[in-house]
């Protein structure tokens, strides 16, 4: 081989290394945006988890509050009702 011909294709190996190296950085910089895109996606997804809880809390709350104001206003409906018979009791 002549030196023409070793210099050919030593830069022929360089401007690949070069592309392979363009390439390289292309696909990293690519897994450094996926990476931020997954943290972000994770953010959203504990925030949702957590907005998820608390409106649980307030369900189970207000099913505590109207379990409570069913026994009530059955226990009230109940008085009124011995009332009502004790009224009618007296007046006769």
């Amino acid at each position: 081989m002549s030196k023409k011909t070793l210099l050919e294709d030593w830069q022929k190996s360089l401007f690949g290394m070069q592309e392979r190296d363009k390439a390289l950085q292309a696909i990293k910089e690519l897994i450094h945006q996926k990476k931020d895109e997954i943290l972000q996606i994770e953010s959203e997804i504990s925030g949702v988890r957590n907005e998820t809880r608390k409106e649980q809390e307030t369900s189970n709350n207000l099913h505590d509050k109207l379990s409570q104001s069913k026994r009530e206003y059955e226990f009230l409906q109940q008085k009124k009702e011995e009332i009502e018979a004790e009224q009618k009791r007296l007046n006769e």
